[in-house]
């Protein structure tokens, strides 16, 4: 666990912790296992791996904020993970996130870039517009139903219902991007609509954006099909930063 000042954050990793560094981050409801097949994957044995609970799930804690965290908050929040990894590796650091949590690594490449090379979106929303907020999503909501689900629907459902602010927020910012975006999406997925890849394709930002749409998956093809994902990290990693090797210097300013 790393201590911050808002709680306590739970990762788990793999590897030497000198390589180049892949943290993954878990969408809604969920924790750091939605990753085993990446952590344990030797396609990506090169890299020094970390699944971190996002704050409020698995074993990582918060105090002093209202729920649902936002993703500027939760951004905020994992910023002191982000100091830690990059001190420690002394090397590139790249983050991952499905569903929800690529929906946060947009704003985290926005709010950190100083401490983030890379960005890799899996089956999360980018734009409000393509945000569908369900029937479920608003009985869920209702103080009659509330109580006779579980407490983590309840807290996901909040989480979702959240989200439109919260990427209706980033969508003046794209522009400011400035670390190349890798954006993977399935295009049978009944969640994240897969017309986000539209959306990331039409964004004037100065890095570059890179966009897969994988036909006849659906929004857990990181599970369901890891090989897709494993090797668009790993190629897209190459291709911007070369070998995931040890550095010896460091290769991005830290503050």
């Amino acid at each position: 666990q790393l201590p911050t000042p808002s709680g306590a954050l739970h990762y788990v990793t793999h590897g030497p912790p000198n390589r180049s560094v892949l943290l993954f981050i878990h969408g809604t409801p969920g924790d750091w296992r939605v990753f085993s097949q990446q952590m344990s994957d030797p396609k990506l044995q090169p890299f020094y791996k970390v699944a971190v609970d996002r704050p409020g799930w698995g074993g990582s804690s918060y105090q002093g904020i209202e729920w649902p965290l936002s993703l500027a908050q939760q951004s905020q929040q994992l910023l002191p993970l982000l100091r830690h990894l990059k001190k420690r590796s002394n090397s590139r650091l790249m983050i991952i996130g499905h569903s929800l949590g690529g929906s946060l690594v947009a704003q985290m490449a926005l709010d950190h870039p100083e401490w983030i090379d890379g960005a890799v979106v899996v089956a999360g929303d980018l734009s409000e517009k393509y945000l569908p907020i369900t029937w479920y999503n608003e009985l869920a909501s209702w103080k009659i139903i509330r109580p006779l689900l579980p407490a983590n629907l309840r807290r996901a459902n909040d989480e979702v219902l959240a989200l439109q602010h919260d990427l209706a927020a980033l969508k003046p910012r794209w522009d400011k991007l400035q670390v190349p975006l890798l954006v993977l999406l399935g295009a049978e997925d009944s969640l994240v609509d897969p017309k986000n890849g539209d959306f990331s394709k039409k964004l004037s930002s100065g890095s570059p954006v890179q966009v897969t749409i994988y036909d006849q998956e659906g929004h857990l093809f990181l599970m369901g099909n890891p090989a897709l994902v494993n090797n668009a990290i790993s190629s897209f990693f190459q291709e911007h930063f070369g070998a995931a090797t040890p550095s010896r210097s460091p290769v991005s300013p830290l503050r």
